[in-house]
């Protein structure tokens, strides 16, 4: 009967001490009817059932509060498990961001090694050739030397006829001034 009348935003234990102090009241009123009564049983009937409904509701309306509140708390605790969960999360998407920042800047760091290496490769092959070419080019430089040599001629006597030519070719192509 109370419990319809009951509003949900207010604070149930107010409602219960509103119910208690009607229960008490109550009480009191059958115990004065039953000192001040002439034999009327059919009011401490009534009474009765009413308080027996009553407590019934009080019982219940309790129950249902209990109920809520252990909801909420359970609620509560999900809510805490599940912001809790959520932090370490977002703790491991840091990890692990920072775990694939370093992967990637180990494969780029070895990329340049393997770079490194085959660039290191790449020049120990052309000074391995420089080197040939070298001793090709001492070997003929030391050949003309020889035949020069054999032949009695001055290397600087060489150059000198090729000296003339040049100048020679050079007034060709100028023209008479």
């Amino acid at each position: 009967m109370f419990c319809l009348f009951v509003n949900k935003k207010s604070n149930p234990k107010g409602f219960f001490e509103v119910l208690r102090e009607i229960t008490k009241n109550r009480e009191n009123n059958l115990n004065n009817n039953k000192n001040n009564s002439n034999g009327n049983d059919e009011m401490m009937m009534m009474n009765q059932m009413i308080w027996s409904k009553l407590t019934r509701q009080i019982q219940e309306f309790q129950w249902i509060y209990l109920q809520d509140k252990c909801l909420l708390e359970i609620v509560k605790s999900f809510e805490n498990d599940y912001q809790a969960r959520k932090g370490k999360l977002a703790i491991l998407r840091e990890i692990m961001k920072a775990i694939i920042q370093r992967a990637i800047e180990e494969y780029n760091c070895l990329q340049k090694i393997e770079s490194a290496d085959e660039a290191y490769e790449l020049l120990s092959q052309e000074v391995s050739r420089l080197q040939e070419l070298y001793v090709k080019c001492a070997v003929l430089t030391m050949d003309k030397m020889i035949e020069f040599e054999k032949k009695g001629i001055r290397p600087t006597s060489f150059f000198q006829g090729s000296f003339q030519l040049l100048e020679e070719n050079e007034e060709n192509l100028v023209g008479p001034i």
